[in-house]
């Protein structure tokens, strides 16, 4: 047995050359399994280390080297300030024009997820490539010779397999933009393992969530310039988590004017909503004469929506492209209704008071891979647990501005 005097934390051996081996989801919920607690490790050997995926690696590397020579060059960066980057959802670009900038002739999008979508910004050559790949190896074999828990292990070597030929190619280009336009600034709103490469080639980053946040692991997560959040407990988590990292709240418009209306946030997919709770949400708020809104998940292709427009009399927002500051603003509800739904955060910064429909028992709401770090329960009134606090409040409307102040500070 290693003798306690004689292990290091494994969080001194991460560095910006090899954060990137770290920067995975399964990875990342290992580490919050473990409570981010530090990980005690001991040198397993010096010698040199090769595997295979090392040669299968260098065979995509040069795959992707040969491909490039028949992409089509036509993403320009002259004149462009920041790139966007985007996952084909529609959303990245959305939060930058609403959080950052409405000049839409200063960005460019590029797929975040689509290592060839970068070779229309810039062709590289092999031997520039080929450096970043032997400083990969160079920091994988590192990594390996430490004495790592096995299941750890097993997903770090998972990580690398998939993506070192892309780290390394990802590496070259970013290094040549930099090197051409170092004041350019990328945005995005979820691809850290991209953000390791530009963290490695020393390109300003910035991470704009789109989204409540789950708990991630502290080795798997990159320092960004800055990092805008919904609200101060994200805020004050992040300050910990990455202390390097600006970090800050996204603004709210405060709403004053209501109406009597409530807004639904129905969820992605029909079995994790039960027809019984939407029911006595829209009954309850019908008595006390309610206008009651149905805003469909962007994804959602169920038939649930269509069976409470049948059975009850409620309106269906047709514009699904608005998010829920839009809505809140257009519609002015009294009340918002959902589930785990970003849109209940959204709603109390808002100034409207949340409900939600979080069932405990309901291992769907209650067992999450990435716990939330916004208390939902805390910043809600509970459908299923406060219901007498919910009547109580469709009585007294006037004291409204002191139900609001309870759940922003409980």
């Amino acid at each position: 047995m290693t003798p306690a005097s004689s292990r290091i934390n494994l969080n001194s051996k991460v560095n910006d050359l090899n954060k990137w081996i770290f920067c995975d989801v399964q990875i990342s919920r290992y580490l919050v399994s473990k409570e981010n607690k530090s990980i005690l490790i001991t040198k397993k050997n010096t010698k040199r280390i090769f595997h295979l995926f090392y040669l299968v690696n260098f065979i995509k590397l040069a795959f992707l080297f040969l491909k490039q020579i028949s992409v089509q060059k036509n993403i320009l960066l002259t004149g462009i300030d920041h790139i966007v980057l985007t996952t084909g959802a529609g959303h990245d670009e959305k939060n930058y024009l609403k959080h950052i900038s409405k000049k839409e002739n200063k960005f460019v999008t590029i797929e975040a997820f689509n290592t060839s979508a970068f070779m229309k910004v810039y062709k590289t050559n092999f031997q520039e490539i080929f450096k970043f790949f032997l400083e990969a190896i160079k920091e994988i074999n590192k990594i390996l010779s430490l004495e790592l828990p096995g299941d750890l292990s097993e997903l770090i070597l998972a990580n690398v397999k998939k993506n070192l030929a892309n780290y390394s190619y990802l590496c070259a280009v970013v290094s040549k933009i930099h090197s051409n336009y170092p004041n350019l600034i990328v945005y995005h709103s979820g691809s850290s393992f991209f953000s390791a490469v530009t963290r490695r080639i020393g390109v300003r980053t910035r991470y704009l969530l789109h989204g409540l946040m789950g708990q991630v692991g502290k080795l798997s997560y990159p320092i960004y310039d800055q990092i805008h959040v919904y609200c101060k407990e994200e805020a004050e988590y992040l300050r910990k988590m990455s202390p390097k990292s600006e970090v800050k709240l996204y603004s709210f418009k405060d709403m004053k004017d209501f109406k009597k209306k409530i807004v639904i946030f129905m969820r992605i997919e029909d079995y994790l909503m039960k027809k019984e709770d939407l029911g006595e949400v829209i009954s309850v708020f019908k008595k006390n004469s309610y206008e009651i809104i149905l805003k469909r998940h962007p994804t959602y292709n169920g038939s649930l929506v269509k069976d409470l427009l049948t059975s009850h009399n409620v309106r269906l927002l047709e514009n699904n492209t608005l998010d829920a500051t839009e809505i809140i603003l257009e519609e002015k509800p009294s009340f918002t209704v959902g589930w785990l739904s970003t849109s209940l955060c959204e709603s109390l910064q808002s100034g409207v008071i949340p409900i939600t429909l979080k069932d405990n028992k309901n291992p769907m709401d209650s067992t999450m891979e990435s716990p939330l770090i916004y208390p939902i329960e805390k910043r809600s009134f509970s459908w299923k647990n406060e219901r007498e606090t919910i009547n109580r409040l469709l009585i007294r409307m006037e004291e409204y501005p002191n139900f609001l102040e309870t759940l922003k500070t409980r």
